[in-house]
């Protein structure tokens, strides 16, 4: 393939993914724990450029380095703190700081930063897609946490039952859940071990690109503010810029294929052309 078109055609693509990711962050703008994010390029083909021989410079003779085509390395989670926005609503969390709530999917444990939550069909605490949010008990022996009521109850399985007025519970800043001054649970925050190892599972959800074992672990370097939710993390007018400056550099790559294309065919039409 002509070296013009192939470098312009991957400038295009890698235009393309770009300003997916971009219209992606836009279309989330408004969505409670929403974390944005942002893209990665790498050269596709990169040759060192060597000095030449009567270089004055004696040592390492390698000048450079020069690259002819980029592409779309890796998408990364921007994990910055987004606005809390106070909601009045006792079962709705934001976080700040560090971690993500941690919920039970079908497809396994899952991590978000949306604490909008709500009491489940079977009268547990779900998030607004019905997976379990997951509660740390305090005393694994506990069976009933209100004297026989079990208006609040934690299971085995660490799910939450809160059929009762949840209005009686205090839950404070480091998530512990108390019951008339008695410490009952803590709400499991959980965050990354390393935080380029997130990867976007779908409905606000994340999880670890890499599933070993000491990938995710329970974390206390946040506060827990109950009654608020956490805001996207998008900022609206750097994204329209970049997305405006993709469009631009699109239409840029575009007429480069144009007119790679025209020289090409007048090359083989006229150039090369055998005249009487």
């Amino acid at each position: 393939m002509n070296t013009g078109l192939d470098v312009a055609a991957s400038g295009m693509l890698s235009v393309l993914n770009y300003n997916d990711i971009l219209a992606n962050n836009l279309a989330n703008v408004s969505a409670p724990g929403f974390k944005g994010s942002f893209a990665t390029f790498k050269n596709v083909h990169e040759e060192l450029v060597n000095k030449p021989e009567g270089s004055n410079n004696y040592g390492n003779r390698i000048a450079g380095s020069i690259s002819v085509k980029n592409a779309l390395d890796s998408t990364i989670v921007d994990t910055s703190q987004g606005s809390i926005k106070e909601t009045g609503n006792p079962l709705e969390f934001a976080i700040h700081g560090k971690g993500f709530f941690t919920v039970e999917t079908p497809n396994g444990i899952a991590y978000t930063r949306n604490g909008a939550f709500i009491k489940g069909m079977d009268g547990k605490l779900v998030n607004k897609d019905g997976h379990h949010v997951l509660v740390e008990r305090v005393n694994k022996n506990q069976v009933d946490l209100n004297e026989g009521t079990k208006d609040f109850l934690i299971t085995e399985e660490e799910h939450f039952f809160v059929k009762g007025d949840i209005s009686k519970l205090d839950i404070n800043e480091k998530g512990e859940i108390q019951l008339n001054g008695k410490l009952i649970g803590r709400i499991k925050i959980s965050d990354f071990k390393d935080l380029d190892n997130i990867k976007p599972i779908g409905n606000y959800l994340f999880g670890a690109k890499d599933n070993s074992p000491d990938a995710v672990r329970l974390t206390e370097d946040f506060k827990l503010h109950r009654g608020a939710l956490e805001l996207s993390n998008t900022n609206v007018v750097e994204t329209m810029i970049n997305s405006i400056k993709a469009s631009r550099t699109y239409e840029t790559l575009a007429k480069v294929v144009e007119q790679t294309d025209r020289g090409v065919s007048k090359a083989i039409n006229d150039v090369g052309q055998m005249k009487r």
